[in-house]
């Protein structure tokens, strides 16, 4: 647990801009654990007064108290709250702040804790919304990291089991994207994954997420879908997206993606179960060459579709060449996990 808080902490104190913002984060039980220099300035108090306290002790008032209660309240129903918050130092009188606080979820979607984000400024700070983006999104791609990434499916099984709908989970991975980095270097495969990331994002709603969680690993969910054959077809136009060619690898050859399917409930009721359903379906489609989906289970529906099964609408995507003269840079591809 202090390692998740440790890991959260580091993250956003280093985040360009956080200076300015104030940040606080607390256990699941809303006791304090931290708060950065910003945060204390704008409170008036120590961190030795307010450490393994809840936020209540930020109040000196009966009405501040009640604000709190409010705000747990608000916390416990959502796992968010956005709003004014009225901050008093102890020798002056309250001024207004803008506040934000969100959950923080584990692997197995229970609240580890929350991280408060506070502005003292008539409106949030320049730097708020990219303090935000710095934390939850992938710095190459732009797309949801894989803590916003825990954060949506846990929303999605709440969202399916109170509405009894089903949602899917798309595991991509790049085929040959190891080859690519090791014989252009890693600045090619940044650009392949960028323009990987933009066609991804053309395949999907807004109501939808694509994610990054690893290296050319990448996640999809797909709320509310009604049925295998609607899945199947977002699927085809995934593949046919991730048809990608770099000229100057070996004679322009393709690179594509394979892609593993499970569905909620059908194939899982967990985030865990639900991702690695979902990455045994897609190596079933690598064991077929790659290029193509693959749902998880054996039933005669549960089937592989290549390219060559794919509508001519779904392949009618031209595939666009590469060249990387980007001077961004991503480390290496870390340990492999699923959560």
């Amino acid at each position: 647990m202090r390692g998740r808080h440790k890991t959260v902490t580091g993250t956003l104190t280093r985040a360009p801009g956080c200076t300015s913002l104030g940040i606080m984060v607390t256990d699941h039980l809303l006791r304090i654990v931290f708060a950065n220099d910003a945060f204390l300035a704008t409170t008036g108090r120590s961190l030795g007064e307010i450490v393994g306290h809840p936020p209540s002790i930020l109040g000196s008032c009966k009405r501040d108290h009640a604000f709190f209660r409010l705000v747990s309240r608000s916390l416990s129903a959502s796992g968010k709250w956005r709003g004014w918050f009225e901050a008093r130092r102890h020798e002056h009188a309250a001024h207004p702040a803008w506040m934000h606080i969100d959950a923080m979820h584990d692997a197995q979607g229970r609240v580890y804790g929350y991280v408060a984000v506070l502005s003292d400024h008539a409106r949030p700070a320049p730097g708020h919304d990219e303090l935000y983006r710095l934390a939850y999104h992938d710095p190459l791609t732009g797309l949801p990291n894989r803590q916003l990434f825990h954060d949506r499916i846990n929303q999605a099984m709440v969202h399916a089991r109170r509405s009894r709908t089903r949602f899917a989970v798309l595991f991509i991975d790049l085929d040959g994207f190891k080859q690519v980095n090791d014989q252009l270097g890693h600045r090619a495969g940044d650009c392949l994954l960028i323009e990987a990331a933009r066609r991804m994002r053309g395949t999907i709603r807004e109501s939808d997420t694509a994610a990054r969680i690893a290296g050319d690993e990448f996640v999809m969910i797909l709320n509310n879908v009604g049925t295998q054959a609607d899945t199947g077809l977002v699927a085809r136009k995934v593949v046919a997206a991730l048809s990608l060619e770099l000229p100057q690898y070996e004679a322009g050859r393709k690179i594509t993606a394979s892609v593993g399917i499970a569905l909620f409930p059908d194939d899982g009721t967990s985030m865990q179960d639900l991702l690695e359903r979902a990455d045994q379906a897609m190596y079933q489609a690598k064991a077929k060459g790659g290029g193509c989906y693959c749902f998880h289970g054996t039933g005669p529906e549960r089937n592989m579709v290549s390219p060559a099964g794919m509508t001519a609408e779904a392949c009618a995507r031209p595939v666009v060449n590469i060249t990387y003269t980007s001077p961004r840079w991503q480390a290496g591809r870390s340990g492999r996990s699923l959560l």
